[in-house]
């Protein structure tokens, strides 16, 4: 090589030339050899894709066809598609086990069972419906048409989606042609795992019924009938490619329910790629034996090494292998930026939902405790301390019962969630600063701020009954509220808290929809009219709760009996009373019907409809006791008390009551889920807090009791020491 006037040029001896010659020689027989290797290679690839294929289909469709018969000789299934007449009990059996077995199988959407005799169809996914009102009439139309009467898969769409039917006819459906019970296959899902063409360049499967319509894979190529082949695919040993490089069916074999598997093989697309590279390499070969090779890499080593060094460096950095593998340096600078851009999105995220978190954490622990002990992390968190008042507010859900048996406890978590930002919308768009906290259970908490100034009680309750609206609108879930006058900072809100949630059960006879307030329950007290005895009140409160039927009974007479000589008036006012009790003990299993004074014309009738009311809360108690919904108040409960751990009062009764669920109950659920009791679980989670809190705070002893719940100083020295053989300060030196 020899530099002139800038210019460079190239002087190769002989030697060089023969040698360049006897590689450019090497070049094209590599290229030859290897274009040899790779078509030996494909063919035996694409064979081996063809038999897989062939076998997976065929055992797939078998395993679908014989589910289908399976299917429809179920006693409930069967009964029903050969009956004449409608029978609810049969339509449940039918349902219930279309539902169970539509479960049983991948790729399947659902199951139509369709009775001709009574134009009625069963859908897995939602229900009967007559023919007329079926939302697939399709299917309808294609069995009221055709009557098939064997089985087999057709193509089937509905809407704009296509699916795949298998038509089983009933046991009698071939001469009476009572009913059939059809299975409505996925069709992406069952060619994603069938036939993965993409995998193989220049093969295509395509499934078709015998008219050649397709029911899995692309449409057949029109120049078919160029070649075809009567090979059956075990007797294939190799690909036979035509000069004409035009599709050419390679084997057309016979599946389940009339179905043909059709193997196409597309010689231009398969060797393809053969070519292609076995021209790169003769041309990369000469390229790369010349000065561009020697440019290149100069070129590389000059520009890029600097981007090298830096994806080496982010991938050491970040510690990410899978950001550099099978990549670029471009692309590893690139995927490396936007992992860090997104890394730190999610970080700003969880600190947002970490301050939100532990924001209701702090006024939760205010409500329940009655002080706002830790004032200074509830004022990091939270305006509401700065202002000289502020009003509680209680929402609770009404039909709680109902409200637990239509939705499961996750579904229940988000509904509240939601009906925290609509109640944080509607309040601040009225102008008032607004806490909403979510106490478990059938309400939540909100804490609205007032100053000296403005924010009286009448404005308040207009915003309330606004957002009670607005839930029962956009959540179909209607609430009671109630509103506490205004209070100060500085007072204990516990008693105002449990003074307000009872302001909200009042809706319960005098059905108005307002915010209930203190006037309203001194108004329903203030009357002269005698009470009931309280204490066989309480008695028969205890009887409910021990599912104790006679004990109820006799005392419901003995608080009965004293009515029999009263007048009207007295008589209605101590039935509310009595009926009021009954429904503040039980009200998450709701009494059914209101109480309204013309519905009762003698004491008897009263008698009635009482006793009624109470059996069946008895009956709801004693069935939840055998429901399935074990798992779930094991997790509720664990819920609970993770969120009113710093609750001095809550005891395996109020958990109970909170839940609405008997004491004994609960305690056998938790015990046999976790092994251990349910007061002893909540004292352990107590020390366990304890002991973090010293580690991890400066918090003195008694706000660390607080916090964790302890009524006592001496309980809380006494219970730590029995659990860890230290006092709260020796553990706190050690750690």
């Amino acid at each position: 090589m020899k530099i002139v006037s800038g210019r460079t040029f190239l002087r190769f001896p002989p030697i060089l030339s023969l040698i360049m010659m006897m590689l450019i020689a090497f070049a094209f027989f590599l290229s030859h050899e290897y274009s040899k290797r790779a078509a030996a290679d494909v063919n035996m690839f694409a064979l081996a894709k063809i038999k897989h294929s062939y076998h997976n289909t065929q055992f797939t469709f078998d395993t679908i066809r014989s589910f289908g018969i399976s299917s429809s000789q179920e006693n409930a299934i069967n009964e029903w598609l050969i009956t004449d007449r409608s029978n609810p009990v049969m339509d449940a059996e039918a349902f219930k086990a279309s539902t169970r077995l539509a479960n049983q199988q991948p790729f399947l959407h659902s199951i139509y069972l369709i009775n001709t005799k009574t134009r009625r169809v069963i859908d897995s996914s939602t229900g009967i419906a007559d023919f007329g009102s079926f939302y697939d009439q399709n299917i309808v139309d294609k069995i009221l048409r055709d009557h098939p009467a064997y089985i087999g898969f057709f193509p089937h769409a509905i809407g704009e989606t296509s699916y795949i039917s298998l038509v089983v006819p009933s046991t009698q459906a071939v001469t009476l042609h009572a009913g059939y019970l059809v299975i409505i296959l996925n069709q992406k899902e069952l060619q994603k795992f069938l036939l993965q063409n993409e995998d193989t360049a220049g093969l295509q499967i395509s499934i078709t019924d015998k008219h050649n319509q397709i029911i899995l894979g692309d449409d057949l190529p029109d120049q078919m009938s160029v070649t075809s082949s009567d090979k059956l695919l075990e007797s294939l040993q190799s690909l036979e490619y035509s000069s004409a490089k035009e599709p050419q069916i390679v084997s057309v074999e016979l599946l389940p329910g009339q179905l043909f598997m059709h193997f196409i093989v597309i010689e231009k697309e398969m060797i393809r790629n053969i070519e292609w590279f076995k021209k790169k390499i003769a041309i990369s070969c000469i390229v790369l034996m010349g000065v561009m090779l020697l440019l290149y890499f100069w070129n590389s080593k000059r520009t890029l090494g600097p981007f090298r060094m830096l994806s080496r460096e982010l991938q050491s950095k970040l510690g990410n292998e899978d950001i550099g593998k099978s990549m670029g340096e471009a692309d590893i600078i690139r995927n490396s930026f936007m992992y860090l851009l997104n890394s730190n999105q999610t970080m700003k995220h969880s600190l947002k939902d970490y301050h939100n978190i532990v924001r209701e954490e702090f006024l939760r622990q205010w409500v329940l405790q009655g002080y706002p002990i830790i004032r200074n992390d509830i004022e990091q968190s939270s305006q509401l301390l700065s202002l000289d008042s502020y009003y509680l507010s209680v929402i609770r859900i009404e039909s709680y019962k109902q409200f637990v048996e239509t939705y499961n406890y996750n579904s229940r978590k988000l509904l509240k969630y939601a009906m925290c930002n609509i109640g944080d919308e509607v309040v601040k768009e009225a102008q008032f600063l607004c806490e909403i906290v979510d106490m478990g259970g059938d309400h939540l908490v909100l804490l609205i701020g007032a100053s000296e100034t403005g924010g009286e009680q009448h404005e308040i309750s207009t915003v309330l009954l606004l957002l009670g609206a607005q839930i029962e609108r956009w959540l179909h879930i209607r609430t009671s509220i109630a509103c506490s006058s205004k209070l100060r900072i500085q007072e204990n809100v516990r008693r105002d808290y449990e003074d307000t949630y009872e302001l909200t059960l009042l809706k319960f006879f005098k059905g108005e929809n307002k915010v209930y307030t203190a006037q309203d329950l001194e108004e329903s007290y203030s009357s002269e009219h005698k009470h009931p005895d309280e204490k066989i009140m309480n008695e028969l409160i205890h009887a409910i709760k021990q599912i104790d039927r006679n004990q109820v009974l006799q005392l419901l007479d003995r608080l009965l009996n004293d009515l029999k000589n009263v007048t009207y008036n007295e008589f209605f006012f101590q039935l509310q009373m009595i009926a009021y009790r009954i429904f503040k003990s039980f009200n998450k299993v709701t009494l059914s019907s209101e109480l309204d004074s013309s519905r009762f014309s003698s004491l008897v009738e009263a008698r009635r409809w009482i006793e009624d009311e109470i059996l069946q809360i008895m009956d709801t108690l004693d069935q939840q006791q055998i429901s399935g919904r074990k798992g779930e108040l094991f997790q509720e409960t664990l819920d609970y008390v993770q969120q009113h751990l710093q609750d001095p009062s809550m005891s395996v009764d109020t958990i109970a009551d909170h839940l609405g669920y008997s004491t004994s109950h609960l305690r056998y659920v938790f015990k046999e889920a976790s092994q251990v009791t349910l007061a002893d679980y909540i004292l352990l989670e107590r020390i366990e807090q304890v002991k973090y809190l010293l580690t991890n705070t400066d918090d003195n002893l008694t706000v660390i009791a607080a916090k964790t719940g302890f009524q006592t100083r001496s309980h809380f020295f006494s219970a730590f020491k029995k659990a860890t053989g230290l006092t709260p300060s020796q553990f706190r030196k050690t750690n």
